[in-house]
């Protein structure tokens, strides 16, 4: 049967050239993988070799690495995500529920819950309507920058910020403060430009948030741009804010929580698993090997090293006396000489595919070739290149 390509995206995501970050690459290492390919539907209930089954943000089986966070939410797929919106929305207004889930999120999940009392560190089940909007910006800025630096991890969490702080100042009536600080300070020492805010809002800095700026701050995280990497509340868009755009955490680990890869999603198979063998592999290498092993198996005698320089090398055949166009490229096709398989199709073939697939026509290289003045058929099986003389 015939084939386009071969799909090898596990195997490269242990290779030095990936942006996955060594964490990540470690713990794929680690994944024992399966010896048989039917024994990946162990994923389904339980772990085949390091890889469970969860379902994706669009409700499609994917293989994961077995790990904190995919064991969350594989629990949150079967628990919760499962219910139809109405009767989710009923279960989430239980207190214990509630308590059960921001733990799990806040012990085993990229995405913290955000409602978080600086005081004690603890949550805060109510949400934000319980913070004050110093304490909501300060959460924000504490979430939404790289761990150890006032880097912002995307620019869209930073102008959220600003909406927030810009909102505040007109609750309070004040103006231009916000405007005047430079915006290179956003970047430079954020908590300190935030505080300049601060300063200017009064009493109101310290003031629980009202309840329209509640929903109009939830709203705000709702809104196009890079989703929030947190859970600003537990009502029946849950999956969402749980599941989306949650893999680029594993190639970003100062993004994460305590820089733990235990809670990042890294996709991986669990056939494929078995073979990633060694962290920061070069790519080359890795397909060299792959070679080798392709070589070995196939019970070919020459190494990969001898099967390289034979298909690099240009090769060529001389037209015999009185042979014909056809005879001459029966012979060429049929040598067993390393010819690509569209080589081997042009020479052999009597007719060829025209007008989009609707018409045959009469082979045109056997055509060219019936001119006795071409006397010489020269290819490389390493490129897309045949010519004659």
């Amino acid at each position: 049967m015939s084939f386009d390509g071969v799909l090898m995206g596990s195997r490269m995501m242990v290779t030095k050239e990936c942006e996955l970050c060594t964490e990540a690459k470690r713990l794929i290492v680690d994944c024992p993988g399966v010896e048989h390919q039917q024994d990946w539907e162990q994923s389904y209930n339980g772990s085949a070799g390091g890889i469970i089954t969860v379902n994706s943000e669009l409700g499609e089986p994917i293989h994961v690495v077995e790990n904190r966070c995919t064991l969350l939410w594989r629990m949150m797929d079967q628990t919760y995500f499962s219910l139809p919106p109405d009767e989710l929305s009923k279960v989430l207004a239980d207190p214990a529920t509630q308590e059960k889930i921001i733990r799990g999120l806040n012990a085993d999940h990229m995405k913290l819950w955000f409602a978080s009392d600086p005081r004690t560190g603890c949550p805060i089940l109510a949400g934000v309507s319980m913070m004050t909007y110093r304490q909501v910006a300060l959460r924000m800025i504490e979430l939404m920058t790289r761990q150890g630096s006032s880097e912002w991890i995307h620019p869209s969490y930073l102008q959220r910020l600003l909406d927030f702080l810009g909102r505040a100042q007109s609750r309070a009536h004040t103006h231009g403060t916000l405007e005047s600080i430079p915006r290179t300070m956003w970047d430079v020492d954020t908590v300190a430009a935030a505080e300049t805010v601060f300063e200017s809002l009064g009493e109101l800095a310290d003031t629980l948030l009202s309840h329209e700026d509640v929903h109009w701050w939830i709203g705000r995280m709702r809104s196009p741009g890079k989703p929030v990497n947190f859970i600003p509340v537990l009502d029946h868009n849950l999956k969402t804010w749980f599941k989306k755009d949650t893999l680029w955490y594993c190639e970003q680990i100062d993004a994460v929580p305590d820089r733990d890869v235990q809670r990042t999603f890294i996709l991986q198979g669990p056939v494929a698993v078995k073979f990633a063998a060694e962290v920061n592999q070069p790519a080359g290498e890795l397909l060299r090997n792959m070679q080798r092993d392709l070589v070995e198996r196939m019970g070919a005698s020459a190494q990969p090293e001898a099967v390289e320089t034979s298909i690099n090398r240009v090769q060529s055949s001389q037209r015999r006396e009185g042979e014909s166009a056809v005879e001459w490229c029966n012979r060429v096709s049929a040598s067993g000489a390393s010819l690509l398989g569209w080589q081997r199709a042009v020479l052999s073939s009597q007719f060829v595919t025209a007008h989009g697939g609707s018409a045959n026509k009469p082979n045109p290289i056997w055509q060219l070739l019936a001119n006795p003045e071409l006397v010489l058929i020269s290819w490389a099986a390493s490129n897309y290149s045949m010519t004659t003389v």
